[in-house]
């Protein structure tokens, strides 16, 4: 990277949250995990890596354990990873060394315009679905396949239906049930995404 490209690592009271949330919305792969609002409320403790003037911005949730600080991924946070717009290889990994230079543990789920061959830094490639859903519904079925439109016929027939304004307390009791023996949520997490 040139002299002209920086990145700087802010403390979270060093953060320009108007800047920051200016770049989320107006990244290519901005998602709602990583606004400041939601980083506040989930996370534990949070800095960044800024590219300049809020070009390019890394959320970096971290913790402490035994007086060594670790990045980790907090609850109900799909993704976060580096967030701009016309995000390059090279840029990327740029921020991902960075990282190096202040946490040797990190274990954090980088977000799907992130994903490239790096050659200095080793990663590990995970599968993820994401369904963009930014067109009608009329749209989008038209690219189902035929046995999912038949699924999905079948499923309103046998009484399935939509339901909006589900109160969140509601979702978090669902997601308690039907998780209870697979994830490591904590009760103070439910607390915070409510």
């Amino acid at each position: 990277m040139g002299k002209q490209n920086q990145i700087h690592y802010l403390r979270n009271k060093e953060i320009d949250k108007t800047k920051w949330d200016a770049c989320i919305e107006t990244a290519s792969n901005g998602l709602i995990y990583a606004y400041s609002f939601y980083l506040d409320t989930m996370a534990k403790n949070w800095d960044a890596l800024v590219l300049n003037d809020y070009e390019a911005v890394m959320p970096l949730t971290w913790n402490k354990k035994l007086g060594i600080a670790y990045l980790y991924q907090p609850a109900f946070t799909a993704s976060l990873g580096v967030f701009g717009k016309n995000l390059s290889e090279t840029l990327v990994e740029s921020f991902i060394i960075t990282i190096s230079k202040k946490f040797k543990l990190v274990e954090i789920l980088l977000n799907s315009g992130n994903v490239f061959n790096f050659q200095k830094v080793n990663t590990e490639l995970r599968v993820n679905h994401f369904l963009l859903l930014n067109k009608p519904y009329h749209e989008l079925s038209s690219a189902y396949r035929e046995n999912h439109l038949r699924n999905i016929k079948k499923a309103f027939q046998s009484g399935c239906s939509i339901k909006r304004n589900i109160q969140v307390d509601d979702i978090i009791r669902i997601n308690q049930r039907q998780m209870k023996d697979t994830n490591g949520v904590k009760e103070v997490d439910y607390e915070n995404f409510k």
